[in-house]
């Protein structure tokens, strides 16, 4: 594999990365604004909860089935890419084995 195309590669695992990000932040106001506004609004302000997709894989609502099921898609392409090309996490975070010392 030439170095351009494993560049490449690496950029594009990133930009998978950012994409779950961003669909798992989602995810989350989405059902905090539907299904789960109940809960939404029993928290306090600036009180810090942390949630993640496993909290909603049991909803009942249809669109975060859906957006769910798209991030696992995602999410096992991004898997065997990285697998299958062993990239690893210091490629991704951009740094290099060769140090000048």
């Amino acid at each position: 594999m030439d170095d351009k195309y494993r560049k490449k590669l690496v950029e594009t695992v990133r930009t998978l990365e950012n994409t779950l990000d961003e669909l798992e932040l989602n995810i989350t106001n989405l059902a905090m604004a539907g299904e789960f506004s109940d809960f939404d609004a029993k928290c306090k302000v600036g009180e810090i909860m942390t949630f993640g997709i496993k909290d909603f894989r049991n909803a009942d609502d249809q669109n975060l089935k859906i957006c769910i099921e798209l991030f696992d898609k995602i999410y096992q392409s991004y898997s065997s890419i990285m697998n299958v090309n062993a990239i690893k996490r210091k490629e991704i975070e951009g740094e290099k084995d060769d140090y000048p010392f």
